[in-house]
């Protein structure tokens, strides 16, 4: 702006603005106007939300995106913010406040998309949610945040095996903003697990399930294990599980499958 001489912009004022192109020295129509403001003095903590360019569908358009999916490739597993300038870290904010969910996750310094990524600790809810999701930009690597930008939207489906915060209990699936508690109770026993065994109990089982499929998953989404075992039409189901030698200590994603629905437990072995 410093380069304008004759009729300069004015600061500090909210000035309409609007651009047309020039294609062989000839004009087109000006498009719509946007609002800006020209800073006499620069902010010195500046604020900033996720990407709200209209024009950035189907890239880095991430404030009332729908669609994202946990440990998804490409555009579908990651949120873009409004870039800062000078700033070397970004900081994200998840909330669900209905179901007390709220998450604060980093890029790596110097990176400033977010990767939805498999988080271990409290991550996403089990199933579709719309979550309130601000930024705030750090120019020192995160020692000190500039105040959080306005709250965006957006649509994130999180489902086993991938790690998953749950309400009521653990359990998989789920429409948006809803998710059924399962009726069928499940425990295992002992929980972590030292000795390789582990007792499943399942009550009040479907009659009309025929069997119960397990599939054990680690960390990266791996299935280490699987069994079926039948039901017999009971209502009741305890077995026990001898878990394979090659699983490291750790922590697991257990898949319960009884017919239609799905259940999901934490495992631990120590």
């Amino acid at each position: 702006m410093s380069s304008i001489v004759t009729s300069p912009v004015p600061a500090d004022k909210l000035l309409n603005v609007r651009v047309r192109s020039k294609v062989n020295n000839t004009f087109a129509e000006f498009g719509p106007a946007c609002r800006m403001m020209v800073l006499s003095t620069p902010i010195a903590c500046p604020t900033t939300q996720l990407d709200n360019n209209p024009l950035h569908v189907g890239t880095t358009l991430s404030c009332g995106a729908t669609g994202k999916v946990v440990a998804a490739s490409g555009n579908a597993g990651k949120l873009w913010p409004n870039l800062v300038p000078g700033a070397n870290k970004y900081q994200y904010e998840f909330a669900f406040l209905s179901e007390n969910y709220l998450r604060t996750i980093s890029p790596p310094t110097g990176q400033y998309a977010l990767m939805l990524g498999n988080w271990v600790t409290n991550p996403l809810l089990c199933g579709t949610f719309e979550y309130d999701v601000r930024v705030r930009a750090s120019f020192d690597g995160g020692a000190t945040w500039c105040p959080w930008g306005p709250m965006c939207t957006v649509e994130i489906t999180n489902n086993p095996p991938n790690n998953c915060s749950g309400f009521g209990g653990f359990t998989g699936g789920g429409g948006l903003n809803s998710l059924e508690e399962p009726e069928t109770e499940v425990l295992m026993l002992p929980n972590p697990v030292r000795d390789g065994h582990v007792q499943l109990q399942l009550k009040a089982l479907s009659t009309d399930a025929a069997e119960v499929t397990i599939d054990i998953f680690d960390l990266f989404g791996k299935r280490v294990m699987a069994r079926t075992i039948a039901t017999e039409g009971a209502e009741e189901l305890t077995t026990v599980l001898e878990l394979e030698t090659s699983m490291a200590k750790g922590l697991y994603m257990v898949n319960i499958t009884i017919g239609d629905k799905l259940h999901v437990q934490r495992l631990v072995i120590e």
